[in-house]
């Protein structure tokens, strides 16, 4: 089992302040990275199963004095939370190199068994 948490990709958003309501003109750009919080189990180096959750942003507190940029970098944080809170499985099928469903191939004249 494989337990981390990893930065995703940088994005701009565009924060308001709260008074100003949501659909005001206006804000304050930020360069926000994403963060994953992931779990995954593997089997003979390939992944069996995995959860992970993006620790998304939805409001911020600000401190006196505080920016927008600041407060929202101070909140941006990965979620440590969910790595307590994910529910493993009991079972986890081992990865093969082919799929458990088979393969067939079409023709004009029906399926025939790829096995």
């Amino acid at each position: 089992m494989i337990v981390r948490t990893e930065n995703g990709k940088t994005v701009t958003q565009n924060w308001n302040h709260f008074a100003a309501g949501p659909f005001s003109s206006g804000g304050t750009e930020v360069a926000v990275t994403e963060k994953f919080s992931r779990v995954t189990i593997e089997a003979a180096g390939k992944p069996a199963w995995e959860a992970k959750t993006l620790n998304q942003l939805g409001s911020v507190g600000r401190e006196p004095g505080q920016t927008i940029a600041e407060a929202v970098g101070e909140a941006n944080v990965f979620d440590i939370g969910y790595l307590k809170r994910v529910t493993l499985p009991q079972y986890v099928l081992k990865p093969e190199t082919t799929t458990g469903l088979g393969q067939s191939k079409w023709a004009l004249g029906g399926v025939k068994d790829g096995k």
